[in-house]
């Protein structure tokens, strides 16, 4: 191959291909674009690549390649996207890099990187807009106040250790005027609250650091449109004029803190938002009788108290509604929990009581998950619950219900997870269960992934029935579940809580498409001996998937302004996926973003 001297464009992305990289490419002097992008190559990058001095495009992302970063690519002065990410690179990154001064993007994340790394190395790349060097667990992030010559719209410095940092202090960042995506989440982060930030990006991520205080404004109105402060020490209450200060935010995260107030003033007051999280904070007080224009809205672990209202207005787009672990009581008959919008709701671990109201299963019809355990709800499983024809998720689990199992739930032929234990149930099982498909024929393929549980209830039924290799029963196991959004085989939805020890989910990670969506990924309180949810593997096809979709923007015909919005949202989609490969165990990840110029199919 290195006697095709003319050759001007390699691309074998997305094979099979083993063994290195061969030396003899770089005599290929004429080659503008190498790709070698998601294949199983090992060893070292070879130095000779620096001898293709009109390189413009070097993809060696999402492969086996070892040793370091070679300074020789710093001789690679036609260079615009140099992807490097998802290998197992080590040592420094190479400051011959600061030589690319055409370079536009710079991808390294995912790799074992150490050692200091100051932007100041890049400070004279005019070009470049994007840096992602997140996933280098070792790579140590120093601050740096000189301006640079590059404006940078997405900057990803995530699973670094930005400890030097004290985020309240402006960097150099304060002088970018073109930011759009910041994420420093799981940095080892310190400070206050970051007015400066807040106020020169759209897109801000700060998910589980040490920011601590209240939570400041900025000077002047901010462009921020997504904002997750999450599992921080943010303190205090919010300020009244909030809103006012951020007229575009649309996604508001500020779970797991120490936020204290009324949960009227926070409604009130964020009433623009499309998503709000205040999960796991010290908020307390009656619900409003608004949702406003909510889509998703968390408001479990607080210290809820009182009544749900029995008005509602607005809300009719509420399609997320979580309540759990507050102190709310009365019955459930409310317009708050009668939404025809409503896919998931969670008013689980509270003192509601009563019956499960008839008007729930006549006005959900597009409700998937249903958790309303361990509150004190009585009476008999209503047999209408089979109206609820999209229900994936249905768990009555330590209520007071008193009555046999009704045969209609073997209706719902789309349920996945069915939790009726700790109840005072009697009679048979019904042997119709055997037959939702959903309920038996995922077992065996995905593990502890579908399960009836009616544990520690009063029950009898034929004895072959638990012995059934295609249902599981599962003793003590206790299971939340939460939001509709990521592609799982028949259930749409993942999961909050779990323990599904030595469990490993096979197979790719889905995604959805939509004009404007969330997607959302939580993996919280795993156990002593629970795995993550999704194997490295799944890596090569998220990357290639990824890979594809840039090439195809590439052959299209469009206009400058048209290719420059592509690229911007292939960028965002780019690190969406990227992200669900980061989401092991551990803490919640949100990603936030709108298609405008891609089409995801």
């Amino acid at each position: 191959m290195g006697k095709l001297s003319r050759l001007k464009v390699l691309n074998l992305v997305g094979n099979t291909l083993n063994g290195s990289i061969p030396p003899s490419l770089g005599n290929l002097s004429f080659l503008e674009t190498l790709d070698l992008y998601g294949n199983k190559l090992e060893r070292a990058i070879p130095s000779s690549l620096g001898k293709l001095t009109r390189l413009r495009m070097l993809y060696l992302g999402s492969n086996q390649l070892v040793g370091s970063i070679p300074p020789t690519l710093g001789n690679l002065s036609a260079l615009q996207e140099l992807y490097l990410c998802n290998n197992l690179l080590r040592g420094f990154i190479s400051p011959e890099l600061g030589n690319l001064r055409s370079l536009v993007t710079l991808s390294l994340f995912q790799n074992d990187l150490s050692g200091d790394f100051s932007f100041i190395i890049l400070a004279n790349l005019s070009n470049l807009k994007a840096v992602d060097i997140s996933n280098n667990i070792k790579l140590v992030i120093l601050p740096s106040d000189e301006a640079p010559l590059f404006q940078l719209s997405t900057l990803i410095l995530s699973s670094c250790d930005m400890s030097k940092f004290d985020i309240s202090i402006p960097t150099f960042l304060s002088s970018e005027t073109q930011l759009e995506f910041v994420d420093f989440s799981n940095s080892n982060i310190v400070g206050r609250s970051p007015t400066w930030l807040l106020q020169s990006t759209k897109i801000l991520i700060l998910h589980q650091n040490h920011i601590m205080g209240p939570l400041f404004l900025p000077k002047i109105p901010s462009r921020l449109e997504y904002l997750d402060i999450s599992n921080n020490h943010i303190s205090g209450e919010l300020p009244i004029n909030f809103s006012s200060y951020f007229p575009n935010l649309t996604v508001c995260l500020i779970s797991q803190n120490f936020l204290r107030g009324n949960v009227a003033n926070y409604i009130n007051n964020l009433k623009q938002l499309v998503m709000l999280d205040l999960s796991t904070n010290n908020i307390s007080g009656s619900l409003p009788s608004s949702t406003y224009n909510f889509k998703i809205l968390d408001l479990s672990n607080n210290k809820l108290i009182g009544m749900l209202p029995s008005n509602l207005t607005g809300g009719y787009q509420l399609k997320y509604l979580s309540l759990s672990n507050n102190y709310l009581e009365g019955p459930l008959a409310s317009k708050y929990l009668n939404l025809s919008s409503l896919e998931s709701l969670h008013p689980s671990g509270n003192r509601f009581s009563g019956t499960i109201p008839e008007n729930l299963l006549l006005s959900s019809q597009s409700l998937k998950v249903l958790d309303i355990a361990d509150n004190n709800m009585l009476g008999a499983i209503p047999t209408e619950i089979n109206r609820l024809v999209n229900l994936q998720v249905l768990n009555l689990r330590g209520n007071h219900f008193k009555s046999d199992i009704p045969f209609s739930l073997c209706q719902l032929q789309v349920l996945v997870v069915l939790d009726l234990s700790q109840n005072n149930l009697r009679g048979p099982i019904p042997p119709c269960f055997y037959n939702i498909s959903s309920l038996s024929s995922v077992v065996p393929t995905l593990g502890v992934n579908s399960v009836i549980d009616v544990d520690l209830s009063d029950l009898n039924g034929p004895a072959s029935f638990a012995q059934e290799e295609e249902v599981t029963f599962a003793k003590g196991r206790v299971y939340s579940f939460t939001r509709d959004v990521l592609s799982h085989d028949r259930a749409r939805f993942v999961w909050k809580r779990f323990e599904w020890s030595n469990s490993i989910r096979n197979g790719a990670v889905g995604y959805q498409r939509g004009p404007n969506f969330v997607l959302l990924m939580r993996v919280l309180s795993v156990t002593t001996l629970g795995y993550i949810l999704f194997k490295e593997q799944d890596a090569p096809e998220i990357y290639q998937k990824r890979h594809q979709m840039h090439q195809q923007m590439k052959r299209e015909k469009m206009g400058t302004k048209k290719r420059k919005n592509g690229w911007r949202e292939l960028q965002r989609f780019m690190l969406v996926l990227h992200w669900a490969m980061q989401s092991a165990c551990g803490e919640l990840l949100y990603f936030y973003f709108s298609t405008r110029a891609v089409s995801f199919v």
